[in-house]
């Protein structure tokens, strides 16, 4: 697991051990649990083709789950997606809600 090391050893009773090996299998399975995400808003002032972010994950994300646009339509451009930035085409000036990151698919070269 890479960011929850639950010490089930030291755990009083089997049911405690039980329960937590039940929820370390569910986060394992659980593609956005699992991900790597980060919570960004971002208030777009005018449209823009190319409109660039730049986040401070440290990879090049690859998975954007909007969750609010204001206005206006958001399209992200993945194929400029960078280390230090994303870019999108926005129609209107808005604001943008969205998780950035990436969800890990087994199998698939993340």
């Amino acid at each position: 697991m890479n960011n929850l090391d639950l010490l089930t050893q030291d755990l009083d009773t089997e049911k405690i051990q039980e329960n937590f090996q039940k929820l370390r299998q569910f986060i394992s399975q659980n593609p956005l649990v699992n991900g790597n995400f980060k919570f960004y808003r971002i208030v777009v002032k005018n449209p823009s083709v190319n409109y660039k972010f730049f986040h401070d994950l440290g990879f090049v994300p690859r998975d954007v789950i909007i969750t609010y646009i204001s206005s206006g339509s958001v399209i992200p451009d993945y194929g400029k997606f960078t280390k230090e930035s994303i870019e999108f085409n926005v129609s209107d000036e808005c604001e943008i809600r969205m998780l950035l990151g990436f969800i890990p698919i087994e199998g698939v070269g993340n």
